[in-house]
Formats: C-alpha cells, structure tokens, sequence
C-alpha cells in the first residue's frame, strides 16, 4: 500500500491525471477502504494545488461505502471520533478545522483563498483575493496551526514587522496584517512570475544578465542592511520575477525562456529567518538557521555573534556563481556534507565550470565566498558597485588571488594534505631521481586545447591507449588493441567512453567509424552527444545524453524481419536518462524520432562490417549521418530541431520517476564520446571538429 501511495503521488507530482481506480485494482477487501483514504488525500491535495475542487462525477464508480470514505476525507471526523475504517483520529483540539472550507483552503476574514502557493518549515502562502480592494495577493499563515506553537507564530509576526519596514522596489512590500483564530497571518505582493531557482533549471544564465541580476539584488540587500536587517536566506527560491510586459497580457513564454526574452523586476522575499542587527538575542546562540547550499561559514557554525551583514554578502555571491555556473558553489549528497565542504573546501573556481565567465566577474564572485567574513566585500553596497564597474567594461581594483596564496589557504584548510605536502618536500631529491610515471591527463589536456583553440582534433587506432578517453558511466573496461592492428576495441560492456566533456564550441562535427563486433542480448552500438550531470534536490547525481546508435548483433539484430522474412535493424537517434543503480546500464531511453532501416552484414556470429557514424551539432538544430553505399547520408529528410530533443527527453523523464527536476534544456557544450550498451565494439578513427566559420 505504501508503494502504490507513492507512485501515485510521484504521478500527481510530475503532472500527469492518473484514473484512482487502477490503483485500487488487485486491494484485498480489507486493505481497500484504507488505501482509498490515503489516496484520496493525495488526490485532493493537488486538485486543490492546483485550484480545483472535487468534482462529483469523478467518482460516481464509488460504492455507498466508499463514498463515506470521500465525505471522511473531505470534511474530517470530529475530534476523538474513529473514522470511517475504524481508526481513532487526533483528539487535540484544531482550531485550523473551524477556519478551513471544505475545499480545505483556510477561511480568513476579508480574503478568498483560490490556490496553493507553497510551503516551508514554518509557513504556508495562498494565492488569495482581497476582497475590499479586488486585488489579487500573497497570504502567508502559520503552517498546521496547532502544532506550530508559540515560537513560529512570533516569528511569522516578526517577519511582518520586517518587511513593513522596508519599502524597496525590489523587496516584497506587505499589505496587510492579521490574525485568524489565534493564528496570525500577512498578506503580500503577489509576484506571478515565479521564483528564480524555477526559471534558472540548472543552467547558467548569459554573463551579463546575470551581473545586472545581482547588481540590482545588491541594492536592495544593501537597503535592508541599512534598515538594520539581515536577510540570512537568501537564495534563488527566495527571489521571486514580477515580468513587467503588458497588465493583464498572459505571456506564451514560460520558465527560462521567459527568463531570457521579458525585461523583469526581481523581489526578494522570505524574511522568516531576518535578524535585526538592533536585536541581537532574537536567535539562541548554536542554532543554525538557514539553507545549506547559500550559508555563510559562520553561519553553519550556527555562531549568532559573528552573524553580520556579511552572510548576506556570501549568499549574493553563491547566487551570482549559480547564475554563472547553473549549480551552487557547495552542494552535497547530504546536507550535512555540505555544511562540512562550506567550512573546508575552497569554490571551483566559475570558468572552469563555464569558459564563458570573465575573470573580474569570477573574482568578484570568489571574494564575496571569502572563508574569513573580514575578506569579502565590505558591504552590499560595495558589491554592487563592483559589480557595475564591470558591466560599464572598466577595471575593478580586486586583483586574483595569487598562487601561493591558494596554495596556503588550501594547506591551512587541510591538515592531512599539509602534512602530506611536508613529506613529499623530504623526498623531493628521490623524486627527481626516480623515472616519472606518464601523466594519463596529459592527451586529455591535448584533445582540449585543441578543441578551445577551435582546432579540429582527431584519435586513430594505432595510437597509445587510453588516450583522451575515460568512463563516466559504466564499468571501467580495459581497452585493447591487437599486436599489428590501427583499431582498439572494447570488451563486452555498457557504458559511455568519454573524448573530452567539452567540445570547445557550441557548432561542431563528431565522427567515428566503429564496428559492432559481439552482444549481450539487445544490443546498441554508437555516438554520444550532449551528456550532462546533474544534482536534484541534494540527492543521487542523475546524468541525461543524446545518441545515434545502431546494432549489428545481438537480439535486435537477430530477431526482427523485413516484409521478406530478412533480418532488419536500424539507425536510430535517442534521448537517455540515468540514474546510478543496481543495474548500472543508461536508461530509460525515448526515441527522437529520425531512423533509417538496414540490413545488418551476415554471418551474425562474426565481427559486423565497419560502419561509420557522425552529427552535426549546433545549439538550433542536429543532423545525424549514416553510411550508405560508401557515403555520409543524412538520416531522415532534414535537420532534427533541438526543441525535439528536449521533447524526447521529457518522455523518457516520464518512465523514470526518480528524475523529477532534471532539466531538459539542450547544450551542444556538453560532454561526447562512444556508447556502447551491452555490446563488445572497435572504434578506429573518432574525429571532433569545431565549426568556426559558415554552416
């Protein structure tokens, strides 16, 4: 019952209508009545998300029994009444049950309540209408008021009090405030746009939008400061988008690509964690409050003397480097790893993760995450006016760091490695008189300056083993190559053989000529493109890519028949999604919808013929190529838009549920190689060329 209980939720979450019946089917009699109730709760829930009501006819199918479950879960037992499957209910008192509507929407005197917003440890916001003034706005209430207690009620209070105070154009202002059956509530500026950690999807934003974004955040972080307030949440959920077209206009655009088109105004909200600099005892000392991922060292210590306008000044910069580099500076599988790689691991530096960053935009980046408090900008002020030197193109004063100060703040940050970097200085003499081991990086390192330089770069089969190539997902297989060969092969196995992870460009060609020499049952065999890794919500990393694959062995080549009664297989573009896992294999997959049939070389039992493959990849649009008859045809009548890929990789999202908020944005710039599931393969030649001048 748990197991159905959250696939139908995860359904419901993912956005897909889903027939509550199919869940009920194969119940046993005495566990229906129970699993119909917990069902329901959820089905109701995101109805009334989503600001609808329960319908009648949705479930006439119900049995009269049934039915008194529906009314059970709609309007609630009373207070120490069993419900109806016999189940004792709460017998504290709920004054919430006395200000709700049966659509479950809390009834506050001089609003209508018409949609769920969102919620958070301490509060819930609705979406309501202020009935005096008919304007729409944001009502925010104590979440599960009677087991808030006093603690968030007063907080609720004071982050009121807070923002009542400030009146910035890119501050959330408060409306109202009050209290409903001795839970209080405010209401606010509704901002429709959405918040910024929604529009972003993973992804960097262009440098200058996201300089301008900061900069302007700077100001108002910089008036609260002023105002003796001190946000200590900043992050990009807490950043909402008021878009500023047309009154009234509903805009086709949605998420990032709204984003990147409409002029817009950002709004900071969420002051439930403020602290007022005139108020110093208003936190205990050792609480840590706060999000991990945007907190300040001193911060996470949970040190409430050392909590000072500069936490606000890191937060902005772990904002700026997300806007840079589309992840957070810190980020683990834990959150209790994170704090750990704030207290003690330096940032990667943004242009590793992203080519585009300009150096005095990635140092004004780097101070304000300054381990020391007393090394980042002085102020928000401050920051925003670095940050508007740099979009005017002039100097700032801060120069980089030098390297033997990264060295020895590294050091200092870690012990071990210090005492190791002591030992390795006593016997640097030996070192030098010992051969070196070769450096496996260095061809690496080659393929990418080359690639960088906007040189074309070319791995042939006679060449030393591995070469530029490494495993990224997989089983770490040797590659081989036979004495007197100009091709290497690769054993039995399923995995993606990176070339490099960065092409260098965003218009490029990528070719191999391979062979499809044995399987492990279905079997696929090609190109990858487009591999990206990514970290949802603190959890297992999950990785999608694009491939052009085709199989001359194995059960798909054996198995399926032309008209004639031939063996036939075929060429085929896909969308993958992955997710570590017992099973360890790339999938799901969605096809994308460009394939051509063929006629894989007989005997199956021997190694296939050579076949070569290739894609032209830009940022609009990709063509696939397939050999035929000794020449690079084009698979399918034309180019496949990249908005197809996107689509693809959608439906695959769709039978894996665990990949909730993986984006399905395409970027040439991510990692290529050779894919190869459940499939032994030779490889002899893989060109990646970088296209630098006209299509």
């Amino acid at each position: 019952m748990d197991d159905q209980c959250l696939r139908f939720e995860a359904e419901w979450k993912a956005g897909r209508r889903v027939r509550l019946e199919e869940y009920l089917m194969g119940a046993r009699e005495q566990e229906r009545l129970f699993l119909l109730r917990e069902l329901l709760k959820v089905e109701l829930h995101y109805r009334r998300r989503h600001g609808e009501g329960p319908a009648e006819e949705d479930y006439a199918w119900l049995t009269e029994e049934e039915h008194g479950v529906l009314r059970t879960v709609l309007e609630g037992p009373g207070p120490g009444e069993p419900d109806k499957v016999g189940r004792p209910t709460d017998t504290t008192p709920d004054t919430s049950r006395q200000t709700a509507d049966v659509f479950g929407w809390p009834r506050v005197p001089g609003y209508e309540v018409i949609g769920h917003l969102g919620e958070g440890g301490m509060g819930v916001v609705y979406k309501a209408r202020q009935a005096n003034l008919d304007r729409i706005v944001a009502l925010k209430m104590v979440l599960h008021a009677r087991h808030a207690g006093l603690e968030f009620s007063s907080r609720l209070s004071r982050e009121a009090q807070t923002l009542a105070r400030l009146q910035h154009e890119n501050i959330v202002r408060v409306y109202d405030v009050g209290e409903v059956q001795g839970t209080p509530f405010f209401s606010m500026e509704f901002v429709e746009g959405g918040s910024l950690d929604r529009a972003l999807q993973g992804q960097p934003l262009p440098v200058p939008q996201a300089a301008r974004l900061v900069a302007t955040l700077a100001l108002a972080v910089a008036y609260a400061h002023q105002q003796d307030v001190i946000h200590r949440d900043l992050k990009p959920a807490n950043i909402l988008l008021a878009f500023l077209g047309p009154a009234g206009r509903e805009s086709p655009l949605q998420g990032r690509e709204r984003l990147l088109a409409e002029p817009y105004c950002p709004k900071i909200t969420d002051f439930g964690l403020a602290k007022r600099a005139d108020n110093p005892a208003a936190t205990k000392s050792g609480t840590v409050l706060g999000t991990p991922c945007y907190m300040a060292p001193e911060q996470a210590r949970g040190k409430t003397g050392e909590i000072t306008p500069a936490v606000d000044v890191w937060a902005l910069g772990t904002i700026l480097y997300e806007c840079l580099t589309g992840k957070p500076p810190f980020k683990a599988e834990t959150a209790t790893g994170t704090v750990a790689q704030v207290l003690r691991e330096e940032p990667t530096p943004p242009r590793r993760l992203n080519r585009e960053v300009p150096r005095d935009l990635e140092t004004i980046c780097l101070k304000c995450l300054e381990k020391d408090p007393r090394k980042r900008y002085a102020s928000a002020q401050e920051l925003a006016g670095r940050l508007e030197l740099f979009l005017a193109g002039k100097p700032i004063p801060d120069r980089p760091r030098g390297w033997v100060t990264k060295v020895w703040r590294t050091l200092c940050s870690h012990p071990r490695l210090s005492a190791a970097v002591l030992l390795l200085g006593l016997f640097a003499t030996g070192w030098f008189l010992v051969p070196r081991a070769r450096d496996t990086e260095q061809p690496r390192r080659e393929a990418e300056a080359h690639l960088a330089r906007g040189l074309p770069y070319e791995f042939e089969g006679h060449e030393e083993l591995p070469g530029p190539f490494r495993w990224v997902i997989g089983e770490q297989v040797t590659l081989v190559r036979e004495r007197g060969e100009n091709f290497f092969s690769v054993p039995l196995t399923t995995g993606l053989l990176e070339l490099v992870a960065d092409p260098g460009c965003q218009r490029y060609w990528f070719f191999a000529e391979v062979r499809h020499d044995d399987s492990g049952g279905p079997s696929l065999l090609g190109l990858y493109f487009g591999h990206r890794r990514h970290d949802t919500a603190g959890e297992r990393k999950r990785d999608s890519f694009y491939t052009l694959t085709f199989a001359d062995r194995g059960e798909w080549a054996r198995s399926r028949k032309d008209l004639n009664g031939q063996p036939e297989s075929w060429v085929q573009l896909h969308a993958h999604l992955f997710e570590p896992g017992p099973l360890k294999e790339p999938g799901p997959l969605a096809a994308v919808g460009r394939e051509k049939r063929f006629r894989p070389a007989l005997p199956i039992g021997e190694p296939g013929p050579w076949r070569k493959l290739a894609v032209k990849v830009t940022p609009e649009k990709v063509e696939a190529y397939w050999e035929q008859e000794g020449v690079l045809a084009l698979l399918g009548e034309e180019p496949v838009p990249a908005a197809q890929f996107e689509r693809a990789l959608e439906v695959a999202k769709r039978t894996s549920r665990m990949m909730d908020g993986v984006p399905s944005g395409f970027r040439p710039r991510s990692g290529l190689g050779l894919y190869i599931h459940r499939a032994a393969a030779s490889f002899r030649r893989v060109v990646v060329e970088p296209i630098t001048g006209g299509e």
